[in-house]
């Protein structure tokens, strides 16, 4: 992730709710315009896109889409060059897409069924962050050297390892017993 990616994220949150409150604004005064009968000052407020990292969003975009697929749509948009999107950013994004959380369980439960879905998506914790699967690569454990060299665990030899278990009949036993004399 760029070092500046945490302060883009959280300029471009606060522009969203700024938008909003914008928007809210603009939808009053339509209001007030037309109880006054004179001309709305913002015909097309309704119609306005929400945007977040430079995305515009209709504002039924996400209208009975389930989470998966929004926030896939969503990052597509995006794309890999603005990066992962913290989790609030997408709350954001959903609502001025009209994505109803309540059809889904809220928003904590969108936001667990999103970390589980790892076939689409990554979820960073530490930046409490989601991105496409697909930018980050396969991850692939690192295997030990042991089982490296000795896939099957088997091969005793020239190893410290004690095998767990009874030793085989007429196996040498270390110090178990007490010694003949």
């Amino acid at each position: 992730m760029h070092p500046l990616q945490s302060a883009y994220d959280f300029l471009m949150e606060k522009l969203n709710t700024l938008n909003r409150d914008v928007s809210a604004t603009k939808k009053l005064l339509n209001e007030l315009a037309r109880g006054m009968d004179v001309e709305q000052p913002f015909p097309n407020n309704e119609q306005e896109a929400t945007v977040g990292a430079g995305v515009s969003i209709k504002i039924d975009e996400f209208v009975n889409k389930p989470p998966s697929t929004a926030l896939q749509e969503y990052l597509a948009k995006r794309g890999k060059d603005h990066g992962a999107v913290t989790w609030q950013a997408v709350v954001d994004v959903f609502k001025g897409g009209g994505f109803d959380f309540s059809k889904f369980g809220g928003e904590k439960a969108v936001r667990m069924t999103l970390i589980k879905n790892t076939t689409a998506f990554k979820f960073l914790r530490k930046q409490n962050a989601f991105g496409l699967k697909s930018w980050y690569g396969s991850e692939q454990k690192p295997k030990k050297k042991d089982d490296a060299a000795d896939p099957v665990g088997d091969n005793m030899e020239g190893s410290t390892k004690k095998k767990r278990g009874r030793p085989k009949k007429g196996a040498e036993v270390d110090s178990l017993e007490s010694p003949k004399a």
